[in-house]
């Protein structure tokens, strides 16, 4: 089940408070203005961790406190509180105790007995707790334009719940905080997270997979073209004069000198004695570095481990949640017991298998509930993994430079069994730029050619896993669901007649909207008529909700709708906020612009039940409108009736 707001809660320094309480499917708040409808989007944006409070100064922040905000997921009540007076801190606490009533138990001295933390820490908490855990959300391409994107955040996903009074019917913009470039980015590049398509793994090996592959273009180039840089000539120039000085049991001190310098030293290399042979020592030298190649080992051993440990985590884990999820829905998919148990024979009732089954029904509702609070809390693994997976890059290319100094001693030693040392050395001194770039050349072609066979192996595993994902199929599905509700809900709505006949189409990898209509793209701006613009509002975000609800998404399948009746203001306002139940009732012709209000509601309505009755769904979102219309066919739905002289928020 996907989590929904369950309570908003206002608490005062006094210990007063304020209570409201919501429900899964349609929650109407109707009254006058004024009475605090509008301020309840910013208490539960200023709950969902926004840096600053945006309720309006007046009589509900006079009042409270403490704003706090509860949410129902699965058998968790999680309870988020902030603090008016230090707006840094926040409160955070997660009942699982069944029955748990938020209404009575949350209070002034609830919070007191809870230690207030960073509003990061509790953002990450509550993250952690949805299933929302990404910590590093940049993929390669943002490595070039220098910027970096930064873990996920429900903060991103609050452009997907509210509808604002200025925004319900707004023909310039759909989304909450899109008018900063940067966070309407954020929303778009983290909506994959939010429904659930994409989790930490993928942006790891994405970001493997492309070093992986500028890796291999870079090598290929190399065997392409053999133009050495200065730093490559240095390197080459530097290891057999290292090589030279070592033979000769003679201390260099120059490994940093200059391209020129190193020229310099190799042009006039240490004369070669007459008794050479006697001060070399070929067999230490070897011992040397074999200790080291098997230190180097060691330490590359090592981090193949912690790799290996990391990535069975992460695996078991997963797997675990899965097992879990599949015990909990094969136990819900058990048939209901019948009250009681017949003998077949004479059809007289056997209380005591009877009672052994009713015992046996409650055991496995007992177990039912503890596995809901499992839940899909985890954490994000990826930065360890990608700092190991660094270092054992790095590690490599020890142990190889360790393995090519042993094969460049190992020639020397062979050769001294041959020839005079002296000889040899006398050789290398006229011949060392010459004989070396070759030696090197070679060698180093036949390394790279081997480590190229393995990075192409593994280019190719992470490859496939990210094909696993198959996130350019989601997308499409995703497009597709949207556009075809959009179009079924558009029918519904009030809806200029001349563009009927054409088609909304949105594009959920860039939140790009149009309507195709006479074989052109019409913007929402291009759009006449309030209406229309109200209609396109709907259509997209009820949508939006249906693919969080038919997804796996991690985000709360909820939606603030403020005053979507105002494009029929002022001539329906004689019907709206009505404390007279019999005025509502009696009028029996109703204006047209009456009709749509209602209509809206009965589309909302209709919407829900039929998401709650698909096989692939069965679960109703929630959505609250806050409104001025109070018509009383909606008597069901509507939680609370605010009056200017009467009862209100505050």
């Amino acid at each position: 089940m996907k989590a929904f707001l369950e309570n908003v809660i206002l608490i005062a320094s006094n210990k007063e408070k304020r209570v409201l309480k919501f429900s899964q499917g349609l929650n109407i708040i109707t009254g006058d203005s004024k009475t605090g409808k509008s301020a309840l989007i910013e208490i539960v944006d200023y709950c969902l961790f926004s840096k600053r409070s945006t309720v309006p100064v007046g009589k509900v922040t006079d009042f409270t406190e403490i704003f706090c905000s509860v949410f129902k997921y699965n058998e968790k009540i999680i309870i988020i509180g902030r603090s008016k007076s230090k707006p840094t801190k926040c409160f955070f606490s997660v009942e699982y105790t069944s029955g748990f009533d938020a209404m009575a138990s949350v209070d002034f001295d609830y919070f007191s007995a809870i230690k207030p933390r960073t509003r990061q820490e509790v953002q990450q908490d509550f993250e952690e707790h949805l299933g929302l855990s990404v910590d590093d959300t940049s993929l390669p391409e943002d490595d070039g334009n220098g910027r970096n994107k930064g873990k996920v955040s429900i903060r991103n996903a609050t452009s997907l719940f509210f509808q604002h009074q200025n925004l319900v019917a707004n023909k310039h913009s759909l989304f909450y905080r899109f008018d900063d470039f940067l966070k309407g980015k954020s929303v778009i590049d983290q909506f994959p997270i939010f429904m659930g398509w994409v989790d930490n793994k993928y942006y790891r090996l994405k970001k493997r997979a492309d070093k992986l592959d500028k890796d291999i273009k870079k090598i290929e180039k190399e065997e392409r073209k053999l133009k050495l840089t200065v730093q490559e000539q240095k390197n080459k120039l530097l290891i057999p004069i290292q090589q030279y000085f070592n033979v000769l049991n003679l201390r260099f001190t120059e490994s940093d000198a200059s391209l020129t310098r190193l020229k310099e030293i190799a042009n006039k290399l240490p004369v070669v004695s007459v008794n050479a042979e006697q001060n070399v020592d070929f067999k230490t030298q070897l011992k040397v570095l074999d200790r080291k190649k098997n230190t180097e080992l060691r330490l590359l051993y090592e981090y193949n481990q912690l790799i290996d440990l990391i990535e069975a985590n992460d695996q078991e884990s997963s797997d675990y949640a899965h097992s879990m999820n599949q015990l909990i829905e094969l136990s819900k998919n058990e048939r209901d017991v019948a009250a009681s148990i017949s003998c077949p024979v004479c059809s007289s009732v056997v209380e005591r298998v009877g009672s052994r089954v009713e015992a046996a029904h409650h055991s496995r509702e007992s177990l039912l509930q503890e596995l809901s609070k499992v839940g899909v809390y985890k954490k994000d693994s990826s930065k360890s993994l990608n700092s190991q997976l660094l270092k054992r890059d790095q590690q490599k290319l020890k142990v190889a430079e360790v393995e090519k100094e042993i094969r460049q001693l190992n020639k020397l030693y062979n050769i001294k069994n041959d020839f005079a040392v002296r000889d040899v050395l006398n050789q290398i001194k006229g011949r060392v730029e010459t004989i070396l770039e070759f030696v090197v050349d070679v060698q180093k072609q036949e390394q790279k050619s081997t480590n190229l066979e393995g990075m192409k192996a593994e280019l190719e595993l992470n490859l496939a896993a990210l094909r696993g994902y198959g996130l350019e199929h989601r997308f499409i599905e995703a497009n597709a669901l949207m556009n075809e509700t959009m179009n079924e809900l558009k029918n519904k709505l009030d809806f200029e007649e001349d563009l009927r006949d054409g088609e909304m189409k949105f594009k959920t990898e860039d939140f790009s909207f149009y309507y195709y209509c006479k074989k052109q793209e019409i913007r929402l701006s291009e759009m006449g008529s309030g209406a229309n613009w109200l209609a396109c509002h709907l259509a997209v975000f009820l949508s939006l909700l249906k693919l969080i609800a038919k997804s796996e998404a991690v985000i709360p399948a909820m939606l603030f709708l403020d005053q979507p009746s105002q494009v029929y203001f002022p001539k329906v306002t004689h019907r709206f906020s009505s404390n007279n139940k019999q005025e509502l009732m009696g009028e029996e012709r109703l204006d047209e612009n009456i009709k749509q209000v209602i209509n809206i509601f009965q589309v909302i309505k209709e919407f829900l039940d039929e998401l709650e009755r698909d096989p692939k769904v069965r679960f109703r979102p929630q959505v609250i409108v806050l409104e001025h219309a109070d018509e009383p066919q909606f008597d069901d739905f509507i939680r609370y009736r605010w009056a200017t002289e009467g009862e209100k928020l505050i």
